[in-house]
């Protein structure tokens, strides 16, 4: 999923805000990866001398467990997190054809990356098709993903990605409370 957007964003010219792809490490350890980016993330320069650093952040994208799609059924959590989230997702959805089914999650937190982000009131959007009976057993093996599916969740990413940039001042955060209010 995240190797089809950065060759999406690649091509894209003229975006209102940039795009950065991180593949983070030791998620199931407590976010560790994603916390330490988040935590971490001072000024950093980027090519042609351009620099980014958190407060550049407009949100986050997070892909978690999408090989699994049945249904056309998804999650989208994260949905509270910015003023602009209804109206960003429902054009992505009519974009798209509203060909997904898409359940909707107000919480920023979550047990994901996105949770280190929204840490910061930095927008989330954490994309799952769920587990399976398999998660996290030696059975949990490549030829059981749903490839077209992996596919149909990153296209939609890449609209609510497109909707994103239609806000050049960024995204309102919005705190949808503690991570003991409500579990995704």
């Amino acid at each position: 999923g995240m190797l089809y957007l950065a060759k999406q964003f690649a091509k894209a010219k003229d975006l209102e805000h940039g795009v950065i792809f991180v593949a983070f490490g030791a998620e199931e350890m407590g976010i560790v990866g994603s916390t330490h980016f988040a935590e971490n993330l001072q000024e950093v320069e980027l090519s042609g001398g351009k620099t980014i650093s958190a407060k550049d952040v407009v949100a986050m994208v997070n892909f978690d467990m999408i090989g699994n799609l049945r249904n056309s059924a998804i999650t989208l959590g994260g949905t509270g997190t910015a003023k602009e989230m209804d109206e960003i997702i429902a054009n992505a959805e009519k974009l798209y054809g509203n060909a997904l089914k898409v359940t909707r999650s107000v919480q920023g937190h979550g047990p994901s990356d996105h949770s280190a982000f929204y840490a910061k009131n930095i927008p989330v959007f954490y994309l799952t098709t769920g587990a399976t009976e398999d998660y996290h057993t030696p059975d949990d093996d490549a030829h059981k993903l749903n490839y077209p599916g992996i596919d149909s969740v990153a296209r939609f990413a890449a609209l609510l990605m497109e909707q994103v940039q239609k806000y050049p001042a960024g995204l309102n955060f919005t705190d949808t409370g503690s991570p003991d209010a409500a579990p995704m």
